[in-house]
């Protein structure tokens, strides 16, 4: 069944207890709110400061209505403020809240994910990969279909860098989705946003088109993929389906678990050592074959017990 995530790794998360972290907050700065909107930088900076240890240490954070007063600051930080310590401290922040929230963040998802999106236009290695892992626990709170408008928009984006880390969001979202996280009404409506990327102006868009088809063919399947994929010539298919081949995936098309399909061909020769094993009494039968040694009878009999048609 659909439980086979290794159901004896117990996650720490279930066994953990909540902590009210916006009263230790408040205990800390009890000006918080208005230091998130002060003019100096130092000041949002001194705020951030007090919220990021809580929310990136606290495993299992406890649910509040209040969540809306600090998401709310934090993500108008990202979208907006030009000092990038602060934007740092404020993804930090979220994705701390995202991850220990979990379910009790769905109502922020969409707001975050639209300020992380837009922000994917700084170019600094390190706060892509900050977004990307706030984007990522954001995301991971709701459906897919609850965002997928926003990432369909942000494909598109004027800005090349945005749609290039837009399409990689799509990757990692694809590498640990099920199918039916990914419903067709959603695919439908994203695939031709990607496929769109594939004609981009700018090389590493184009790349981040292919392996995001790629890695979603490995996931909802070939046969839904075809009409995104068929058309295609033949520089453009072949990138999309090197993606698909090589894609590793948590959850790949057709496969009940995690694929083992490569381990039975292994099976095949081991009838060849079988018989002997079992026929120690009668050995006179390969004599029957004169000349033949022990090697035709072995791959007669394998070919008669695997194949049966081919012996007439």
């Amino acid at each position: 069944g659909s439980e086979e995530a290794e159901p004896e790794d117990m996650d720490p998360y279930d066994l953990a207890d909540p902590v009210d972290i916006l009263s230790q907050l408040n205990k800390a700065c009890s000006s918080f709110q208005s230091m998130l909107t002060d003019k100096s930088w130092k000041i949002r900076k001194e705020a951030l400061d007090h919220l990021v240890p809580l929310a990136e240490g606290t495993m299992k954070i406890q649910p509040s209505n209040d969540f809306g007063g600090v998401v709310s600051p934090l993500c108008k930080i990202i979208s907006k403020d030009a000092n990038i310590v602060v934007v740092q401290l404020a993804v930090r922040s979220l994705g701390g809240i995202a991850k220990g929230l979990r379910k009790g963040y769905s109502s922020h998802a969409k707001e975050t994910v639209i300020a992380c999106l837009s922000k994917y236009k700084e170019k600094k290695a390190t706060v892509i990969a900050l977004l990307s892992n706030c984007i990522d626990a954001a995301v991971d709170t709701v459906p897919f279909s609850a965002v997928s408008e926003q990432v369909i928009e942000s494909l598109a984006d004027k800005n090349p860098a945005v749609r290039q880390e837009t399409a990689n969001f799509c990757v990692r979202l694809f590498q640990r989705s099920k199918a039916n996280n990914l419903p067709k009404t959603v695919m439908k409506a994203l695939c031709p946003a990607l496929k769109a990327l594939l004609d981009d102006t700018v090389g590493s868009v184009r790349d981040a088109g292919a392996a995001a088809l790629g890695t979603a063919t490995k996931v909802v399947g070939e046969k839904f993929m075809t009409e995104y994929i068929n058309d295609l010539d033949n520089i453009k298919k072949g990138k999309v389906m090197d993606v698909f081949e090589k894609a590793e995936v948590k959850f790949p098309y057709g496969a009940a678990g995690p694929a083992k399909k490569t381990a039975k061909p292994a099976a095949k020769p081991a009838p060849k050592e079988k018989p002997p094993a079992k026929k120690e009494s009668p050995k006179k039968e390969p004599a029957k074959k004169a000349g033949g040694g022990a090697k035709k009878p072995a791959k007669k009999g394998w070919d008669k017990n695997r194949n049966p048609q081919k012996s007439s």
